[in-house]
């Protein structure tokens, strides 16, 4: 390895050489540098003040659109206003009264400081022009009720139809506003009618106005509908966009009013529409601050040559200092020493490589935990795989013996008589075959399932004998042998209903199994008249089957959760694993009236 000092002074004595006839060069670099840094330091200054006021006007638009349309979701569901527009009025009188009755409007209108105005116009010739309600004339018929001729559709506008506060100064001309047009659903009348509510342009006044920047702001290719200044009110964007690409955004200097000014442009889709507002931010003093301080920092530049041989001195000594400090470090790290200095003075080349050398160091130290973390993970799955192993080896037992047995001790029933003890032994075999069939399958049929459940309810029967009784309900044009089903989903939650719910009954319980279809969709409805929970109990198993439906919860079992909880939660945990989010199990219960729970599962048809 070389000397620590040797090349360092080498690089000093080169730099004396080197700067020190040629003074003007350092103070033009220094010069030149601090100009640069000043201007550009003015220029971001500006471009984040424009940034910032565009982000602004955009927070504010954004605010009314939400506004507008949350008011037009209300309008789109009142049936008083549906049918208002919809009926047939004998006379003017009864249509005005009735019309000017309506107060939705009006209160909305006065609520709202961003609103111009709020009206509904409609085509229904029995309605007259009233305050809130008024006729669609020719011209809204041809350009705005082509634009939301599909029930609950919306569009944005910059328009001067309809009634409008907003003027060109000492004129009457309408000065064009921001509208939101809505279609009214006014199914089954023939008739139309469209929502129009129109953004106050002193409103956004108050809100946007800077009076350092210039604003405009417009709705796709249309005229601009607000500006700082009112001389572009109406007219295009005075910068050019490209209104052809989804989300233009571009900042810098922009040619503006025949000179390049700093300005922004950004867009903001416009809320539940495909077009897009184009707010535009301009400074127009930033330009001339910033060729000011460029003066002054040509008057600083010449002031520093009197200390152009101490800035030579000084800057070359500094500069071998850095340099040796970073090869210092460089050389800690080559040992494995990655304990070096936290900062590094400077801005240059040499920054850049100490911050690479530290992030290198730092990646280093990541992949060393990362690698000790991932080999305790390792060992813990091998654990872990190694516990369920050892369970599932201890818990294994042959239940087809089990199957072949119940079979022998129902033919030897049958030899004896005892037929009733045979059908017993029957039911019971025919439910295990059911479950052995289908231990670590992923599907049966439901005709299957429901088989399997009809038997375990005659063994129940045959336990509870008429102290219930039960019902399943099947649509007559539904097959059954034609869709799956997870398989041993149904039976717990018929367990639970029976053992918790209808254990108290002495007579009269019943339990009814219910299925329907709708939208390729499967609902299962089982209910029964036990003894119910009450809002607490009811509470606390509904919060443990939301969390069980979580894949991310591991599901271990609690023991102090009663065990029919803990099988619906595993049907609620399978029901998510296997189908997704959207296809759960719910559960309403009441005292003394009894359970309902309602499983939603995918209409799967078979193979």
């Amino acid at each position: 390895m070389s000397s620590k000092h040797g090349p360092h002074s080498r690089i000093q004595k080169h730099m004396h050489r080197m700067l020190i006839p040629v003074i003007l060069v350092p103070l033009l670099f220094i010069g030149v540098f601090l100009s640069f840094y000043a201007i550009n330091f003015l220029y971001r200054q500006a471009q984040t003040q424009v940034e910032s006021d565009n982000l602004r006007a955009k927070s504010v638009l954004l605010d009314a659109a939400l506004h507008f349309y949350t008011i037009s979701e209300e309008l789109f569901s009142d049936g008083d206003l549906s049918r208002i527009l919809t009926a047939d009025y004998e006379n003017e009188e009864e249509a005005m009264r009735i019309c000017n009755g309506y107060e939705r409007l009006a209160r909305t209108h006065a609520n709202n400081a961003a609103i111009s105005s709020i009206l509904i116009y409609t085509d229904n010739p029995s309605i007259p022009d009233c305050r809130y309600i008024q006729q669609a004339d020719p011209d809204m018929l041809a350009e705005w009720f082509p634009l939301v001729s599909v029930s609950g559709t919306t569009s944005w506008q910059s328009s001067t139809l309809g009634y409008s506060e907003s003027t060109y100064p000492g004129t009457d001309e309408r000065a064009p506003e921001l509208t939101f047009l809505r279609s009214i659903p006014l199914s089954p009348s023939s008739h139309h009618a469209i929502l129009v509510i129109k953004l106050s342009n002193n409103y956004l006044k108050n809100r946007i106005q800077n009076n350092a920047l210039f604003t405009a702001l417009s709705i796709q290719d249309q005229p601009v509908f607000f500006s700082s200044s009112r001389f572009y009110q109406g007219q295009p964007q005075p910068v050019p966009i490209d209104f052809e690409k989804k989300g233009f955004h571009t900042s810098g200097f922009l040619p503006f009013g025949g000179e390049k000014q700093i300005g922004c442009i950004t867009t903001l889709p416009a809320y539940h529409t495909d077009g897009q507002f184009y707010l535009t931010t301009i400074d127009l003093h930033a330009k001339a601050s910033i060729y000011q301080i460029g003066f002054i920092c040509l008057l600083v530049l010449t002031a520093a040559i009197a200390a152009s041989l101490y800035g030579i001195l000084y800057s070359t000594r500094y500069f071998s200092r850095r340099v040796t400090t970073l090869q210092a470090a460089m050389e800690h790290a080559s040992r494995g020493n990655y304990d070096i200095i936290d900062t590094f003075k400077g801005d240059d080349e040499l920054t850049d490589t100490f911050l690479n050398l530290k992030i290198m160091i730092g990646n280093i130290k990541q992949q060393e935990l990362q690698v000790y973390e991932a080999r305790i993970k390792e060992q813990t799955l091998i654990n872990q795989q190694q516990q369920m192993e050892y369970k599932l080896l201890a818990s294994q037992i042959n239940p087809h013996f089990l199957y072949n047995s119940l079979e022998t001790i129902r033919m030897m029933s049958v030899g004896s008589g005892d037929r009733e003890t045979a059908s017993a032994i029957k039911l019971l075999g025919k439910t295990m075959h059911y479950v052995l069939e289908n231990t670590g399958t992923a599907s049966t049929t439901l005709d299957k399932e429901l088989d399997y459940i009809a038997s375990y309810l005659a063994i129940q029967k045959l336990r509870f004998e008429d102290r219930f009784d039960y019902t399943l309900r099947i649509p007559p044009d539904f097959s059954l042998s034609s869709y799956k089903i997870l398989p041993l989903l149904l039976q717990p939650i018929i367990e639970n209903a029976i053992l918790h719910g209808l254990e108290e009954k002495d007579t009269g319980g019943q339990l009814t199994i219910t299925l329907h279809t709708e939208e390729e969709k499967l609902h299962i409805i089982i209910e029964d008249n036990g003894k119910g929970m009450t809002e607490e109990e009811w509470h606390t198993l509904s919060e443990k089957l939301e969390a069980s439906g979580d894949p991310d919860i591991p599901d271990f079992p609690d023991p102090s959760v009663p065990a029919g909880s803990i099988g619906l939660s595993n049907i609620s945990r399978r029901i998510r694993l296997i189908y997704g989010s959207p296809y759960s199990m719910h559960l309403t219960s009441s005292p003394g009236r009894g359970t309902c729970v309602r499983l939603l599962l995918p209409l799967i048809p078979a193979d």
